[in-house]
């Protein structure tokens, strides 16, 4: 690193001081400039407040004024003195009633047409609407007729507070679709006996413009936003919280604004507020903003001009500083450091010249003294070491020099010549030496060097053997002395020499063996022989016959002396006469005085020996002896340890082996490609080399206990790679003790397991949530009812759960597709999470069931009003992928503890009171009542028997004729099901068609009616009968269970035209958005079935959809024909459909016949057909053949004549 100069850092510590203190400056004037800005917006932002507060007051008295005046007009208390004057009952009444709605609603259209007015409407005295126009995006107002109907928006009716007596003139103010609105309501009054009288309302409507409050903030450079608590998340960009609003000043009569105590605190923006109550007990806040980066704009430019100033100063302090150092310090230091580097670098003979007379002259003269000393003490030592090592390499003596503290080693020519190596053939280095000792005689030459170099003997001597080139051992005697050490006696520098001492240990062994053998008489030999532990054999050479053996031989082969003596080396040595001499012959070249020999023991085990073996005398005759030691656990322990490093090196997991002290020692491999550390970069290092600090010094220390205490710890620990990545892995780390029990090494091995625990994640996130919306599914929603439970118990609260089931969902799903059905859910549960608190949970049960949790709540009116936010957000259109859609909810809600005290309880319970709501008409909320359950156990077990109701063939199919009206002759027939139940005896379709529709089994039965339809048309014309057979379909069968494949190959089995079948549908199938149900339609009529409409006159369909559709007849509905007779209202509507089909070449058929005038007005009405209880009610098929040949048969009209077209039910 580069050394920073003297003159350089006196310079940097001035300029720093100098600096600080200028910084100190501009940090105060900043302070003060802040202070003064906070002031600053507080008062703008008070200004603002109380010019909105004027506005507002204004436009509240605007619109009550123009309220009033509307309500004093003459037209408008005309126009509801009329309405109020016409007949009570009557057609006429209606038409002229009607009409005066139409020219009031024109009127209140051009009133709308006022900038301030966004809509206005007119009730009569009783407080029924009359006619309302509303200012429409566009900016046109859109005029209505008092008509209560779906088209009708809630919001512009009446509240019963707002009928008040007496009348009076009032206004109010609520948050409409998260606006400010305005309603100023004033009765309207007219003169009549001389007394005035209330002859209806006037309702009025504003909102206020976002747009105008915009305007004013942006004329003082600020912003305004009005927030209201109903709805506070939504548009709240600040990220406050409705208690930062407690101390707001409110707005007396939307006038003064007081002064505020407190005002929100912002990090970005200058805030105040001015809070404004509502009549809808909500509450609204005002919020301006002035961004404090405007204000910090001008703190900036002054704090540059004292920048500046401060640059100024430091640029005229810093080249005076600069000259002095250079002069006094710089130069000097310069010359002595360039002298100090020469000396450093062995040139001592550079001389230092400096002059001054102070300090850096004195250190000049030192160094050039200490210079002298030693380049005369250099070359002492030189001519001395040099005498030295001539005299030794001319004795044949090999040198060698070793320094352990920089672990250098140096070995002469003659020390390599000495073992047959070249110069270059073996390197320097004391690993080098240490791998040609003979492992046997290496601990003692290890122990003889460490007691020399820590000072316990005078000298180091040691004999030992040390492999040759050639591979053989040679015998060397080392002798050597430390000649340098530290002050803490700690060795520097070692010198010796090695002598080659082969032939004289040679000849002195075989000295001590003849001398051994000429003093060792028989019997010391036997006594030996017998006592030794060694396994020991004599044998004779020529045939290999063992002669003698000693108790340890027939203790290792299990053998007695007795069997061992009837034995031959061959019966015990498994390799052949060939192996053997190899094996001899390797021991040889290897320099190995044992031979390693497989031996077979008696009970045929196999065990690995060293053999030493030699002559030796025995009874005046030479024969070979056999020490033989059992080394079988030493190569399986070798063997072990070579696939321990194999092992070591090829695992996947990372192995990381340190000292007692926790210095790595070695890793592996896979260490490297775990942490991104070589193996150089991590031995001699601490684990603290890949320490994340994720885990504090507790999670240590007991990690260290542990281990400590048992051994062995396992676990999850967060470690850090080469890279900085943070990374998880399960870590093991065993102790290794010696056989005394103290600890030596600790092996850690470990795995990174970062994909582990991301796949955990992914699965606990799946397991807990829905794939399609990301809410919470069946099992956390489980879980967290049974925390709100705990919860309730313990604070005596309540919790709610609403149970809710999507209205019309199975239409859009079979109409549209099931992908826009899935965009659909993901819609609804977006919508819902804007209806809960952020502490409540919705998920989802799954297909398009949801579920609400409300936890912590005191009342049940918090769940009500839970489910109508819920449903108003549902009934608001989708438009997915092109297409409008519209669906409800249906709500079930049950209560802890009321209705049950366990999760599975109140699921079940709000289960039963959900449908309860769809039995109520759907897009409604009910609580559970006990009632129910009988009600759900009831359904539940009809559904059961449902299921299983077409293979036990209980479906059977009645028919009712359709009578030409003319001759009252049967011309066709209506198919109607009904369910021959085994217990509660014959079921009409009421009572099992919504459930067969809801569960989807409508799909099988209408299949099966079809053919069966189809079977009955064959038997009836093989019988000489030309008949027409209506059979009602679905919308659940459309477009593939009856696909149009589907009806023709069934039609052709049976050898039918398609002439011959009426399909029925109702209107409400006309309108299905649905290309694919549309093009049903058209195919069938390509085909030549028949369409007709069911109930015709109830639905909603228009007369386009008749002509664009192949529709064939129509159904004049029973409630038109019932009271015919009495009503000439519903008697001019059985004609109007009538002339109506006539005009469009329909046929119809009148239902629900059940007198005899009504037979007779239908005939002189020019119907053609008819259907009732006046001429048969629905037959069996035996009692429908029966009838047919009592009143004969006409014969059915072709094209788009006649139609048989049945109603289902």
């Amino acid at each position: 690193m580069k050394q920073r100069s003297i003159r350089g850092k006196v310079l940097l510590l001035l300029i720093g001081t100098l600096t600080m203190a200028f910084l100190l400056v501009a940090v105060a004037l900043s302070w003060l400039i802040d202070r003064h800005h906070d002031t600053l917006s507080g008062e703008s932002a008070q200004a603002l407040l109380r010019e909105v507060g004027t506005r507002l007051a204004d436009h509240e008295r605007h619109l009550l004024a123009g309220t009033q005046a509307l309500a004093q007009r003459e037209d408008i208390i005309a126009a509801l003195t009329r309405l109020a004057n016409y007949p009570p009952a009557g057609k006429a009444r209606e038409r002229s009633y009607a009409n005066e709605k139409i020219r009031l609603a024109a009127k209140l259209d051009g009133i709308v047409e006022t900038p301030w007015i966004n809509e206005l409407s007119v009730y009569d005295g009783n407080g029924r609407l009359v006619a309302f126009s509303r200012e429409t995006s566009a900016g046109n107002a859109a005029p209505a007729v008092g008509k209560i109907g779906s088209e009708l928006p809630a919001e512009v009716l009446l509240q019963a507070q707002d009928l008040a007596r007496p009348p009076a003139a009032h206004i109010r103010k609520i948050r409409r679709h998260d606006r400010l609105v305005f309603e100023a309501i004033a009765p309207v009054l007219r003169q009549r006996d001389g007394e005035q009288r209330l002859a209806g309302w006037v309702h009025m409507v504003s909102t206020v413009a976002p747009d105008e409050l915009k305007a004013l903030a942006r004329q003082r450079n600020m912003a305004i936003d009005l927030l209201f608590s109903g709805n506070f998340d939504r548009d709240n960009r600040y990220s406050l919280k409705p208690e930062q609003f407690s101390h707001a000043p409110t707005i007396f009569g939307l006038g003064l604004v007081h002064a505020a105590p407190t005002a929100p605190q912002h990090p970005q923006y200058f805030l105040g507020a001015a809070a404004l109550g509502l009549d809808d007990k909500e509450q609204a806040w005002f919020v301006t903003a002035f961004d404090r980066q405007t204000a910090q704009h001008e703190q900036k430019r002054v704090l540059g001009v004292v920048l500046a100033v401060l640059l100024g100063s430091l640029l005229l302090t810093v080249p005076l500083a600069n000259r002095a150092g250079r002069r006094w310090i710089s130069a000097p230091f310069d010359k002595l450091s360039s002298g100090v580097h020469a000396y450093a670098q062995g040139r001592l003979d550079a001389a230092l010249e400096l002059q001054g007379g102070d300090e850096f002259e004195a250190i000049a003269a030192d160094f050039n003294q200490m210079a002298d000393a030693l380049r005369l003490r250099e070359n002492s030592i030189r001519e001395a070491e040099a005498r030295w090592q001539f005299a030794l390499e001319g004795a044949d003596h090999g040198v060698w020099d070793w320094n352990p503290k920089r672990r250098e080693m140096y070995f002469s020519p003659s020390w390599k010549r000495m073992l047959g190596y070249a110069e270059d053939e073996i390197a320097n280095t004391l690993g080098s030496w240490r791998t040609l000792i003979h492992p046997e005689d290496l601990p003692a030459v290890r122990t003889a060097v460490g007691r020399h170099v820590r000072g316990e003997t005078d000298s180091y001597r040691a004999s030992y053997r040390i492999r040759a080139k050639a591979g053989h051992y040679r015998w060397v005697l080392a002798v050597g002395r430390v000649l340098q050490r530290t002050v803490d006696g700690q060795a520097l520098r070692m010198i010796g020499t090695t002598t080659d001492i082969t032939e004289q240990r040679h000849a002195q062994e075989m000295l001590e063996q003849l001398m051994g053998a000429l003093q060792n008489s028989e019997a010391r030999y036997r006594g030996f022989f017998t006592e030794s532990k060694a396994v020991m054999l004599l044998i004779d050479p020529a045939d290999g016959r063992i002669i003698d053996a000693n108790p340890a031989a027939s203790g290792f082969y299990g053998y007695n002396h007795e069997e061992l003596l009837a034995l031959r080396s061959a019966d015990i040595n498994p390799l052949s006469h060939d192996e053997v001499t190899a094996e001899m012959l390797q021991a040889q070249q290897d320099g190995r005085e044992h031979y390693i020999f497989p031996q077979r023991l008696k009970d045929g085990t196999i065990r690995t020996v060293e053999v030493y073996s030699g002559p030796y005398l025995h009874d005046g005759r030479l024969v070979l002896y056999s020490i033989i030691h059992d080394i079988s656990e030493r190569i399986e322990a070798e063997r072990g340890m070579r696939e321990a490093a194999t092992v070591f090196d090829a695992t996947s997991e990372a192995i990381m082996i340190t000292d007692a002290s926790g210095v790595i020692k070695r890793v592996n491999p896979a260490f490297t490609v775990t942490t991104g550390y070589t193996p150089e970069e991590a031995v001699g290092q601490t684990p603290r080399l890949i320490k994340s600090g994720r885990h504090d010094a507790l999670y240590y220390e007991e990690m260290w206990q542990h281990l400590q205490a048992t051994g062995r710890w396992e676990g999850e620990v967060w470690n850090r790679r080469k890279n900085g990545e943070i990374y998880p892995e399960w870590q093991v780390i065993s102790a290794v003790r010696s056989a005394t029990g103290t600890v030596v090494e600790y092996v850690s091995i470990f795995i990174d397991i970062t994909e582990r625990k991301r796949s955990e994640a992914e699965i606990a996130y799946r397991a807990n949530y829905d794939a399609l919306t990301g809410l919470p599914n069946r099992n956390l929603l489980g879980e967290r009812l049974g925390q709100a439970l705990k919860q309730a118990r313990r604070e005596d609260t309540l919790v709610a759960v609403l149970f809710i089931d999507l209205d019309f969902f199975k239409e859009v799903n079979d109409t549209l597709g099931h992908a826009v059905g899935d965009q659909l859910l993901q819609s609804v549960a977006e919508r819902m999470q804007h209806c809960v608190r952020e502490t409540d949970t919705i998920g989802r049960q799954g297909g398009d069931e949801f579920v609400v949790l409300l936890a912590n709540i005191v009342d049940t009116v918090t769940a009500a009003a839970v489910a109508e936010k819920i449903i108003a957000q549902l009934a608001e259109p989708f438009v997915l992928d092109g297409n409008e859609i519209h669906i409800g909810a249906s709500i079930g809600i049950t209560l802890f503890p009321n209705d049950g005290g366990d999760s599975e309880t109140l699921f079940r319970n709000a289960d039963m009171a959900m449908y309860r709501a769809k039995s109520a008409g759907r897009n409604n909320a009910q609580f559970f009542e006990m009632a129910m359950t009988t009600a759900a156990v009831e359904r539940r077990m009809l559904e059961a028997d449902l299921r299983g109701a077409l293979a036990r063939g209980e479906f059977v199919l009645y028919y009712q004729p359709v009578i030409d009206l003319a001759s009252g002759s049967i011309i066709g027939a209506e198919a109607l099901l009904r369910w021959q139940h085994p217990q509660r005896g014959l079921v009409g379709p009421d009572s099992f068609i919504p459930l067969a529709e809801e569960t989807g089994l409508i799909r099988e039965i209408g299949a099966w009616v079809f053919a069966e339809c189809c079977r009955q048309m064959v038997a009836w014309q093989a019988a000489g009968h030309q008949l027409t057979m209506a059979i009602n379909v679905s919308v659940r069968q459309l477009p593939d269970v009856l696909s149009m494949k589907h009806i023709l190959a069934t039609l052709a089995q049976h050898g039918l035209s398609p002439r011959q079948i009426v399909l029925e549908i109702t209107e409400g199938m006309l309108l299905v958005n649905s290309p694919a149900i549309q093009e049903w339609f058209v195919a069938a009529g390509t085909a030549g079935l028949q369409l007709a409409i069911d109930d015709f006159g109830t639905g909603y369909s228009s007369l386009a959809y008749l002509k664009r559709f192949p529709v064939h007849h129509v159904k004049i509905d029973r409630g038109f024909v019932r009271d015919m007779a009495t009503d000439p209202a519903d008697q001019a509507l059985v004609n109007a459909i009538l002339s109506m089909a006539n005009s469009l070449g329909l046929s119809v058929v009148a239902e629900g016949v059940e007198t005899t005038e009504q037979a007779a007005l239908l005939r002189a009405s020019t119907c053609k057909y008819a259907q009732g209880f006046f001429y048969s009610r629905p037959l069996t098929v035996e009692d429908f053949n029966a009838q047919l040949k009592a009143t004969g048969q006409a014969h059915a009209p072709v094209g788009r004549g006649l139609a048989n077209v049945p109603n289902n039910h």
